[in-house]
């Protein structure tokens, strides 16, 4: 059981794209991304960070406090989505993409403005929580 996470450029087919919706982007000359992964970033994902690295005080710590609030609410959205990754992790390798990661060619990646790492380490975070959430509960059933 293990969530990776990657650059949207060195994303896998099969990535989960958690960042932003971003309708108009097209890749630069040189710059491949499978079909599958293009079509979640026109979409965006429901667990994109809104507090931007550069406009907010500490995105990442804030993006933490918010992402629990809304677990704690039951946010539908959120909720199903954290959901729906967390019965993922068991049966498959899973891998998390977003623009703020760490980018190996680092042409994009700003080391200062990203000192806590990227929103989706949070958001695996929060998934392996549920993972293990719900293991707990099955032992106690059995």
């Amino acid at each position: 059981m293990s969530i990776t996470i990657c650059h949207v450029k060195d994303a896998p087919k099969d990535a989960i794209y958690v960042g932003r919706k971003m309708f108009n982007y097209t890749p630069r000359r040189g710059v491949t991304l499978p079909f599958d992964v293009l079509s979640q970033i026109h979409i965006g994902s429901v667990l994109c960070n809104p507090f931007r690295a550069g406009e907010t005080p500490d995105p990442i710590g804030r993006f933490k406090a918010y992402l629990w609030h809304k677990m704690q609410q039951g946010s539908p959205l959120i909720c199903a989505e954290l959901k729906r990754i967390a019965a993922l992790v068991p049966v498959q390798f899973v891998t998390l993409a977003c623009w703020c990661a760490n980018e190996p060619r680092g042409r994009y990646f700003e080391p200062s403005l990203y000192p806590d790492g990227c929103h989706a380490d949070v958001i695996a975070n929060a998934v392996m929580y549920l993972v293990f959430q719900q293991m707990d509960a099955a032992e106690v059933t059995t």
